[in-house]
């Protein structure tokens, strides 16, 4: 009984610590993407070169796209002429931020531990992607004409002209019920069907991480500490298929159990990038040596900026055992953290509903007359 207790107060610190935080995430997240001009991305990364690179990077870490969402965009924008060094460089970045994801680790790190992440993500996509550009060999071409890049007209059966990704068509144009609607339809619904479960998971095994091993407990011992640690939570990262959103809690479970905040940092590099259907897409799609130079580059990097940050940072800015139990009276968190339940509740009975349903037209449409 008192097991069940103390993990339900740790479901409750976790959801009060980070629900508010993930709320105004997938807000912002969600007015990006509602602000953002038609072929935005497209646009400014269907020029090969170093500057292609570069902002596939740096449009890549505020972006709302995890490791299950990255890979279709950056097929499409391979697919329209981006370098593969560019769609590499944001395959990188991408899944190791976000605003939500920026946000989570603001209210379980602070600061300082936010901003050496976001320039983890940036120096690693810009490695990446730079070294990958240096050896692909098939993709040695003239800069594109960026005439080739007009977007599909959404009044093309109207004969009127198309609405190219080199114009400055922006969404700021639409009315602002339009807009309201359309931020709040992806903040809610679109970012939430991505990772409702799977952050449901998270939550869960943090909760149970926290609960059986007390705060500290791993602390001192030789395969947790140094550069141990650092390869513990590497070979714990990578086979996981898990979002930047999903894995903050699992991150900070690890940090309280005794692990380093540059074990965290590891693992919140790592987990969304290293998993083994992205590994096995960037294999499929550019083949061989591009994988291995992807692979590479994450661990490496990853490995390396958590050590610098443990060695140099950790201490100075006391980041230690972000999931505690505290006396939550802001009336923000119990919001949050209600709304949060509400919506994955939402979306759990959405994926019930539909699953009954296509159970049912399978049956349906198997039955004989």
């Amino acid at each position: 009984m008192v097991f069940i207790t103390t993990y339900f107060n740790n479901v409750i610190d976790i959801l009060l610590e980070m629900a508010p935080w993930l709320i105004l995430g997938t807000l912002i997240a969600g007015i990006i993407h509602t602000l953002l001009p038609i072929g935005f991305i497209k646009r400014h990364l269907g020029v090969p070169g170093f500057n292609s690179i570069l902002k596939a990077v740096i449009i890549g870490i505020p972006m709302p796209l995890c490791s299950c969402s990255v890979i279709p965009a950056a097929l499409g924008i391979k697919k329209d002429g981006a370098s593969t060094g560019a769609t590499s460089g944001f395959l990188i970045s991408t899944p190791q931020t976000g605003a939500d994801s920026i946000m989570m680790a603001l209210s379980f790190f602070g600061l300082p531990f936010v901003i050496f992440k976001i320039l983890a993500a940036l120096i690693s996509g810009a490695i990446g992607g730079l070294w990958i550009n240096f050896v692909d060999t098939k993709n040695k071409q003239a800069l594109l004409d960026l005439d080739a890049l007009c977007c599909t007209s959404n009044n093309v059966h109207n004969n009127t002209t198309p609405t190219c990704c080199h114009k400055d068509s922006t969404k700021n144009k639409m009315t602002l019920k339009q807009f309201l609607k359309d931020s709040f339809i992806y903040c809610f619904i679109t970012m939430y069907k991505d990772f409702y479960f799977w952050l449901t998971i998270g939550i869960l095994i943090s909760a149970l991480i926290t609960t059986i091993v007390p705060p500290n407990e791993l602390a001192g011992y030789w395969f947790t500490t140094g550069v141990a640690g650092l390869f513990l939570t590497l070979l714990i990262s990578i086979p996981l298929y898990v979002c930047a959103t999903e894995s903050m809690p699992l991150a900070a479970a690890l940090v309280t159990a005794g692990l380093s905040p540059g074990a965290a940092l590891v693992f919140l590099m790592a987990g969304p990038v290293t998993n083994i259907t992205t590994i096995g897409t960037v294999y499929k799609n550019f083949g061989k040596q591009v994988a291995t130079i992807y692979v590479i580059v994450v661990v490496t990097i990853s490995l390396f900026t958590g050590f610098i940050f443990d060695l140099f940072f950790a201490d100075a800015f006391g980041i230690h055992a972000p999931i505690v139990h505290h006396d939550h009276s802001s009336a923000i968190a119990y919001v949050g953290m209600y709304a949060l339940l509400i919506l994955l509740a939402l979306h759990f009975f959405l994926a019930f509903k539909s699953r009954v349903k296509n159970k049912t037209k399978e049956t349906t449409s198997g039955c004989p007359l």
